[in-house]
């Protein structure tokens, strides 16, 4: 079992980039950074005051976007609301009352769980799916009293960035194997507030089993994978599943490693209206994605377990998704692999990854990784993935980074640095205001410089050794 479904769930970073003008009913999860530990090869909930910046992967995803005769976005209309969690029970074990009965006495509870998580008492529990799966696993969704709901001050919804959290209602989700017994059932995912009219999904990264329960007559709808278009947009396209009863039970492509790192994107139609949702909890083992990459510097030693293996690890599981198959070493290119300043003296790892797509596109991510006390490794992004139009190769741009390294304690210590990764033959960066005032001018070492953020910083030049402009990046 593993509980990193509420870091994992809604994280797909490429849709920070999905264009809506060009796909005015598309609509995905949004995140600009993320944080896991990893230890034992297996990702844990942080028990600390980074879990607040976590939760919002539970933030809905947008509704669709409707535009006017004008091409101005008009308010999207609101599906007819549906209490979810007290519908009877579905799924192809639903006329197996004892094993019903035994599902819904199952414990919330469990040694690998963080404290302060729901645990409903048992005549507030309703097993609201229960069934089988096309890998022939047995699994189940549960619901009860959300008995940790936020306490004043923190119940006031403007300090929430998870609703759900909020709601009456907690869900969880069982799951075993073929043939299971009630008492093989082991939770999937972490207990968790959940607002009642949302739809509620669970997909096994090794197997690629889908369920996404929802309202009788819901259509519930498949994203593919997206698609990059030369000028740096997003393209993505849906496909309706069956949904007899309210609830699709399907299975997609499992790649090793890439579902662990981006889940599905799906999308509930309910009398043609998208449902506000949150992207799947998900559960499988974890696996290595295989990809071969182009080091335009000292490639750091072959150690996935290390903490730069880490981060170079992470980077590639969140650019993958967006690369079209056969993946090869000239579309994935690693500028720079290095380290920037992190609190209490304890540097992090930084990868800056690129992708260039079959448009020409460039899809660039950057992820560090930095230990902790206790020999966990967490990692986040420096910045938000970003793509940009084709035209200029990966091996040409010059790349400016903002690198926040938070050190996992509840005040969320940070240092910010400022690093400038250009070509090797760049040998001066200078950083500049927004009207051009230097705020200062430092030397490159093989076209690269970390120095911590200067404030009011907005642009960086890098220069030649003939002090010619080479180029000019903003700062994020």
């Amino acid at each position: 079992m593993t509980l990193e479904d509420d870091l994992r769930t809604g994280l797909h970073d490429w849709a920070a980039d999905v264009d809506v003008h060009s796909a005015p009913d598309l609509s995905a999860a949004t995140m600009a950074g993320r944080v896991h530990r990893r230890r034992r090869n297996r990702a844990v909930l942080l028990a600390t005051g980074l879990a607040v910046l976590l939760v919002i992967t539970a933030v809905p995803l947008a509704l669709s976007r409707l535009r006017d005769g004008d091409g101005d976005r008009a308010a999207a209309p609101e599906p007819p609301l549906v209490e979810l969690y007290d519908l009877p029970t579905r799924g192809s074990l639903a006329g197996d009352p004892a094993f019903v009965e035994a599902v819904r006495a199952l414990p919330w509870t469990g040694p690998d769980q963080p404290p302060g998580l729901p645990d409903p008492t048992l005549d507030t529990r309703r097993v609201v799916f229960v069934g089988e799966v096309p890998s022939g696993a047995r699994w189940a969704l549960v619901a009860g009293e959300n008995t940790a709901r936020p306490e004043p001050p923190l119940d006031d919804p403007a300090l929430q960035t998870d609703l759900g959290a909020l709601s009456d209602v907690a869900v969880a989700w069982f799951t075993g194997p073929p043939g299971a017994t009630p008492e093989q059932m082991q939770l999937a995912s972490q207990p968790r507030g959940f607002t009642g009219t949302q739809p509620s999904a669970l997909v096994d990264t090794s197997t690629g089993d889908l369920v996404v329960v929802s309202a009788p007559g819901d259509v519930v709808q498949l994203g593919t994978p997206p698609k990059v278009l030369p000028d740096g947009g997003t393209t993505m396209s849906f496909g309706s599943v069956p949904t007899p009863v309210g609830v699709a039970v399907t299975r997609i492509e499992a790649e090793p490693g890439v579902l662990w790192a981006s889940p599905p994107q799906y999308r509930v139609l309910r009398d043609g209206v998208e449902v506000p949702s949150v992207g799947p909890s998900s559960f499988g083992a974890d696996a290595a994605v295989d990809v071969p990459l182009t080091f335009l510097r000292t490639a750091p030693p072959d150690d996935p377990g290390s903490v730069v293996g880490q981060s170079v690890d992470n980077a590639v599981r969140s650019v993958v998704p967006r690369v079209d198959r056969p993946l090869s070493a000239d579309r994935f290119v690693v500028p720079w692999v290095g380290e920037v300043p992190g609190p209490a003296g304890v540097p992090a790892q930084v990868t800056l990854l690129t992708a260039t797509v079959p448009s020409g596109a460039v899809v660039v991510q950057s992820m560090y990784a930095r230990p902790l006390e206790d020999g966990g490794v967490m990692w986040s992004t420096c910045e938000q993935q970003l793509v940009w139009p084709a035209g200029q190769s990966a091996e040409e741009r010059a790349y400016v980074l903002r690198c926040d390294v938070v050190d996992g304690s509840f005040e969320a210590n940070t240092v910010t640095s400022l690093v400038v990764v250009a070509p090797p033959t760049a040998a001066r960066a200078q950083v500049l205001t927004t009207d051009g005032s230097v705020l200062t001018d430092v030397a490159l070492t093989d076209g690269v410089a970390v120095l911590p953020m200067p404030e009011n910083a907005a642009q960086v030049v890098t220069r030649g050794p003939d002090d010619a402009d080479l180029a000019t990046t903003p700062v994020p």
